[in-house]
């Protein structure tokens, strides 16, 4: 086990939850919990204000097997951490989903990637190009390619996923829009000066000339993973009131995660990896703004148990599962 598995994000301190002295009562349904309540998803008292907040840019449940473990899953880590945005289901309870605007994260045949999946809807959209003009960013409609029986409904949405950051105008079917809550699109706004920043100079050619950037709006506005082991995943992915909703692969990448499981590569990542991986793919593809680790804190419980696991096990080269790592690599 490396001393730290994700050594380029921005992790908040956990050493404040090696301060925790025994277990405390769940302020909300008062059963024993150490950290957090994995039923209530709410931290223990004496630490709830030092638990980071995440702000997700889409919404996303969880369906999780009756039989995992609560105590081990890392899913209720999503719920505790982004509370606004994440929201747990015990499998066989599953909400009456809208296929059109709902996907599923989950591998097979029929999967597609996020990247192919919101290029190809792109198609039923007006095209959203970013130009920037000195230190005033602002996105443009290719007029041309608009449907106007659909302009509306997708002015409201970019106004709706261009939440927070700085001011900006967007132009939409010919009219600037100012809002205080869009957004700022390559970089933060320039303080008073007139120099190109580094997010400017990406999008100036050898000409001169600044070059658009496309902003793809995509049509789903839920996310569903499923939590469970990789041997009980099918049991709900093939449920009646799942099949009709699109599949999305992530791409590949290597877990971290210290339990072992049997037969499986390293590939296969934890609910949570998985969840933190899916987010940070969608703000690159579908968001104006750079990433700048907002939602990095999703791993925060994660990387806790992480150190707490490789200090107890002598830097965790006797563990099963990295044993087994070790032997493949």
């Amino acid at each position: 086990m490396e001393e730290n598995p994700f050594p380029s994000l921005r992790i908040s301190d956990f050493s404040i939850l090696n301060t925790a002295n025994g277990r405390s009562e769940c302020s909300k349904c008062g059963r024993s919990r150490k950290f957090y309540c994995y039923t209530c998803f709410v931290p223990v008292q004496s630490l709830i204000n030092h638990i980071p907040k995440v702000k997700l840019p889409i919404k996303i449940d969880i369906i999780k097997h009756p039989s995992e473990c609560d105590g081990k899953s890392t899913s209720p880590h999503a719920a505790v951490l982004a509370p606004d945005d994440v929201t747990l289901y015990e499998y066989p309870c599953i909400p009456d989903y809208n296929p059109q605007t709902t996907i599923l994260i989950f591998p097979g045949p029929s999967a597609v990637s996020l990247n192919s999946l919101v290029l190809n809807r792109d198609r039923d959209i007006p095209e959203i190009s970013l130009i920037t003009d000195g230190c005033d960013s602002k996105l443009e409609r290719n007029i041309d390619s608009a449907n106007d029986g659909k302009s509306k409904t997708h002015k409201d949405k970019i106004l709706e996923t261009l939440d927070s950051e700085q001011g900006t105008d967007v132009k939409y079917d010919g009219h600037i829009l100012s809002t205080e809550n869009l957004v700022k699109i390559g970089t933060k706004r320039c303080h008073e000066s007139n120099e190109i920043s580094e997010g400017h100079k990406s999008q100036i050619g050898e000409s001169g000339l600044k070059q658009p950037k496309l902003l793809h709006i995509p049509i789903f506005d839920k996310v569903i993973f499923i939590d469970s082991t990789w041997n009980q995943t099918s049991t709900i992915a093939n449920d009646e009131r799942l099949k009709d909703i699109t599949r999305v692969e992530l791409k590949s990448r290597k877990t971290k995660f210290w339990r072992n499981h049997d037969g499986n590569p390293e590939e296969y990542l934890s609910t949570i990896e998985a969840l933190y991986y899916f987010v940070c793919d969608y703000h690159n593809l579908c968001l104006p703004s750079e990433y700048d680790g907002q939602y990095d804190n999703l791993l925060f419980f994660f990387c806790f148990m992480y150190d707490k696991i490789r200090q107890s096990n002598h830097g965790g080269k006797h563990l099963k599962a990295y044993k087994k790592r070790q032997k493949t690599s």
